[in-house]
């Protein structure tokens, strides 16, 4: 055999030689990922106030963290906080009420991070009711559609009732209409006269002439009056007591990957995050979610850090209409060791 063909048989089983030890390679690292990857459950709703969750999915932020995270979307917050009392799922973003409703109850979930430092509940009315309803108490006698009862709209609605004189069991008549597609569906019907509405529903309302805002609780003067503050936490990233005792590892890089969502947002237009969710928000189009990310985007943190103040905002709003019965501490509702305190 001559030296050619020897140095050619030769070159061939180096690169069958190599090609199979890459191939190992590869392998045996999917496995370990395969092996390694945690798969976790994470509460949503499709609505713009937990945008940096969607955000931290859409861009994989979850999944460089070793994280299999399955987005669980409910139609209300109520049913959304009752998965994870029971560990349906082992996270939950949510409106702050909720887990002030489930401390109240003796549930033992806490907020983690915050995903909003402003109100994003609005209240919309139809608008061929524009001439007739040109102040709160106009509403005496109108339906009001929520997402159910207990939920952070049910909470709001109480709120602004309550404010303008009325009362919400009397005066008006709640209709449960449940996630934001089927509010809008209801509002489009003319089954109801107004809602308690949030982003993207708020939106594309306006531009389809569905509604007119009476209170939009984005400006900074009406948050004013209707919250109290300047700030407030809305809304919130939460899970069980249990679940940070036994796996803080699963929870800190949880927060790692909402972080990154949300400094995301904060650096990026909202054509670019609006590109970035528009597969989990299927069926609206990149021009009313942009509009919708836009008009969301005073109410973002810049990161998880949780705001005494902000949070004692929520509990002196709850108990000034009877939402909750007791007080409820900072310290006994929020873990903040892990995403840090603000006062």
């Amino acid at each position: 055999m001559s030296w050619r063909k020897l140095s050619l048989i030769l070159l061939v089983l180096l690169v069958l030689s190599l090609g199979l030890n890459a191939y190992l390679y590869w392998t045996i690292r999917s496995i370990e990922e395969k092996m390694t990857t945690v798969h976790v459950k994470i509460g949503t709703m499709k609505a713009f106030s937990y945008l940096p969750i969607h955000v931290a999915y859409a861009l994989g932020y979850f999944k460089d963290e070793g994280l299999d995270v399955e987005l669980v979307f409910f139609g209300s917050g109520s049913k959304n906080r009752e998965a994870l009392i029971a560990g349906d799922v082992d996270f939950s973003s949510l409106a702050t009420v909720h887990i002030l409703i489930a401390r109240g109850k003796g549930c033992p979930v806490k907020i983690i991070g915050a995903l909003q430092n402003m109100e994003f509940f609005d209240l919309l009315v139809r608008n061929d009711l524009r001439g007739k309803v040109k102040e709160l108490k106009d509403l005496k006698g109108l339906r009001i559609g929520i997402s159910a009862p207990g939920s952070g709209s049910w909470a709001w609605c109480v709120v602004y009732l309550k404010k303008a004189g009325l009362d919400p069991d009397k005066d008006v008549k709640l209709v449960s209409v449940d996630g934001v597609m089927t509010m809008y569906s209801a509002l489009k019907a003319k089954k109801v006269d107004a809602v308690i509405a949030w982003n993207p529903l708020t939106v594309r309302a306006i531009k389809e002439g569905l509604g007119f805002v009476l209170i939009n609780v984005h400006d900074r003067e009406t948050h004013l009056e209707y919250v109290g503050s300047e700030e407030a936490l809305s809304g919130v990233l939460a899970t069980s007591e249990d679940f940070i005792e036994k796996r803080p590892d699963i929870v800190i890089k949880v927060i790692k990957a909402v972080n990154r969502g949300l400094k995301y947002i904060q650096t990026h237009s909202p054509e670019e995050i609006a590109k970035a969710v528009a597969s989990i928000y299927e069926g609206l189009d990149l021009d009313t979610l942009t509009e919708a990310i836009r008009y969301e985007m005073p109410t973002y943190p810049r990161n998880l850090a949780v705001s005494e103040s902000a949070f004692n905002v929520e509990v002196e709003t709850y108990l000034s209409v009877g939402i909750i019965k007791e007080e409820i501490e900072y310290a006994e509702a929020v873990e903040w060791s892990l995403t840090g305190w603000r006062p």
